[in-house]
């Protein structure tokens, strides 16, 4: 992979005498990275891999009047709460 690749990936803007140094750069990680052996160490044991799922239960919820009645703000029939996400070109 070319470190323009890298870069674009990473979101970075690299002038052309830093693409030329972090090639470079990654080049010596990657051959520090291939000497390593592994030492004694035994491999993890592997684990199953699955989901643990349990059984739907259907349970009484609160009534919603009770619950909105508890709620700080409403409109109609739905809670407001504060905006957490701006609008396109909003800051």
């Amino acid at each position: 992979m070319k470190i323009r690749q890298v870069a674009e990936l990473a979101k970075l803007k690299l002038e052309p005498a830093q693409e030329e140094r972090m090639e470079a750069e990654l080049g010596r990680i990657l051959q520090f990275v291939q000497q390593m052996q592994p030492s004694g160490a035994t491999p993890p044991a592997e684990m199953p891999c699955g989901n643990v799922l349990r059984a739907d239960e259907v349970l009484p919820s609160m009534d919603r009047e009770t619950l909105l009645s508890l709620s700080p703000a409403r409109t109609k029939e739905y809670m407001a709460v504060p905006r957490t996400l701006a609008e396109e070109g909003e800051a």
